[in-house]
């Protein structure tokens, strides 16, 4: 068994016979012949724990600052044209 991180989303088997739904960003424990086979095809990269734990924690705060941002500014426009229109 290999650890990964999906680089895409994508479908395989790791027994030949069901098939799963593996995706982009995230973690998995699967097969060596089915990693192998992600990691050739650049779908996915080895994961390495250590490292790459702090990195994923960052990228899921980094999304939410980013959402936060995202609703104060149309917030702040909607505020805007609510004024406009009160006028």
């Amino acid at each position: 068994m290999k650890q990964i991180k999906m680089l895409e989303t994508h479908t395989g088997s790791q027994d030949g016979i069901f098939v799963e739904e593996f995706k982009k960003g995230e973690v998995y424990n699967i097969s060596d012949s089915l990693a192998e086979i992600f990691i050739k095809e650049k779908v996915a990269k080895l994961f390495n724990f250590e490292k790459d734990a702090k990195l994923l924690s960052f990228e899921k705060d980094a999304k939410v600052y980013e959402e936060k941002i995202a609703e104060e500014t149309e917030n702040k426009v909607i505020k805007k044209y609510e004024n406009k229109k009160k006028r």
